[in-house]
């Protein structure tokens, strides 16, 4: 779930407001009856919504990035001592280590190309 808050809509439309037009008839399943309901809808900016989802996307990748790096850490830690390294572990979790580095920088370019 993401931390970024939500931005405070600038209107409110209303069932009064719109004569009617946000009125849904329901069903209720107990009684099977029929029912209209009024709906109140926030009323959000383009650049409100696009601020949003720039927020949301950059905590996202930051996220990603943190995961990676954990990922790096371990791959570094589980290198063996060159004696002990009989079987190419320690290339494997080179090459490893490498592609999370790259991973990360590319991340990292997402994240600085994502407006703040």
């Amino acid at each position: 779930m993401s931390k970024v808050t939500m931005p405070e809509p600038f209107g409110w439309l209303s069932d009064a407001l719109m004569n009617g037009g946000l009125a849904f008839s329901k069903t209720d399943p107990h009684t099977n009856s029929t029912f209209i309901t009024n709906s109140t809808c926030a009323i959000y900016r383009d650049y409100q919504m696009t601020r949003y989802a720039d927020a949301v996307r950059r905590e996202t990748l930051e996220a990603v990035q943190r995961i990676l790096k954990g990922m790096y850490t371990e791959a570094v830690k589980s290198r063996v001592p060159e004696e002990e390294d009989e079987d190419g572990h320690n290339q494997g979790c080179l090459e490893r280590a490498l592609a999370l580095t790259d991973a990360s920088l590319q991340v990292r370019s997402l994240i600085e190309s994502t407006p703040a």
